[in-house]
């Protein structure tokens, strides 16, 4: 009978994604078996300062400025719908959803601020992905990033 002998099973999530499953039994000793298994795959959503960017370097009148953030996922599985908040001084001015970021990929998502010639002065903008945690990844930690902006006159001028 194929399975007498039969000692178990230890499955194994490798860093590249596959899962391997090691088995054992007294007949053929100890083998493994690979397979592509998404619960496997990591993600790792992260952003930096330099990809918080804004679509206007100078307004006039009405313009409205939208920030725009670029997300990496560094992860070796692919991440679907994830949101990102976009806040200016710890208010926040919208949300928005990546349908999807592969693997080693990026995507792109953008909230309008609004017309900011009347705010002048100096400004924070915080961009969080993933702001509920929805997603499971190997790091929590490096999902928010910030930048400074200054609007001075009609100019915009990121830090």
């Amino acid at each position: 009978e194929d399975n007498v002998g039969f000692w178990g099973s230890w499955p194994l999530c490798h860093p590249n994604g596959d899962l391997l499953i090691f088995n054992s039994d007294l007949n053929r000793g100890i083998y493994v078996l690979r397979a592509q298994y998404d619960d496997c795959r990591t993600r790792d959503l992260t952003l930096s300062s330099s990809d918080i960017t804004f679509s206007k370097k100078k307004v006039r009148g009405g313009d409205e400025v939208t920030i725009n953030a670029t997300i990496h996922n560094l992860g070796t599985g692919d991440a679907s719908n994830v949101e990102v908040l976009f806040e200016v001084d710890g208010v926040e001015v919208g949300r928005d959803t990546i349908p999807s970021i592969p693997a080693g990929g990026t995507g792109t998502a953008s909230a309008l601020w609004g017309s900011v010639k009347h705010l002048q002065g100096l400004h924070t903008v915080v961009v969080t992905a993933d702001p509920g945690n929805e997603i499971e990844e190997t790091n929590e930690g490096n999902n928010t990033a910030s930048r400074q902006v200054e609007v001075v006159g009609n100019k915009i001028r990121p830090r």
